[in-house]
C-alpha cells in the first residue's frame, strides 16, 4: 500500500512540475508574443507614415502641377481678351455711344 501512495505521490510530483513547466512555458510565450505584437505595430507604424508621407509629396506634385496648369491658361486668356479688346474697343465704343444717342 506505502508503494501505490509513493507512486502516485510521485506522479503528483510529476504532474506538478509538467504543470508548472507549462504555465512557465505559456508566460514565456505570452511574453514573446507581446513583443512581436509591439514589433509589428512599430514596422506598420513607420509603414504608414511613410506611405502617408509619399501621399502627401505625391498630392503636392499633382497640385502645384495643376496649379501651374491653370496659370498659363489664365494668362493665355487674359492674353486673348487683351487682343480681342484691342482689335475690338472702336467698334465696342461705337456700337455704345450708338445706343445712348438712340
Amino acid at each position: 500500500m506505502n508503494e501505490i501512495i509513493t507512486k502516485l505521490n510521485e506522479i503528483e510530483e510529476k504532474a506538478s512540475a509538467i504543470i508548472s513547466d507549462a504555465r512557465e512555458r505559456k508566460n514565456a510565450m505570452m511574453v514573446q508574443l507581446q513583443q512581436d505584437e509591439k514589433e509589428i505595430d512599430i514596422k506598420y507604424d513607420r509603414l504608414l507614415e511613410e506611405n502617408s508621407k509619399h501621399l502627401a509629396e505625391k498630392l503636392q506634385a499633382e497640385t502645384e502641377e495643376r496649379i501651374a496648369g491653370d496659370r498659363e491658361r489664365a494668362k493665355k486668356a487674359t492674353w486673348e481678351l487683351n487682343v480681342l479688346f484691342q482689335t475690338k474697343k472702336d467698334q465696342l465704343a461705337e456700337e455704345i455711344f450708338a445706343r445712348i444717342i438712340q
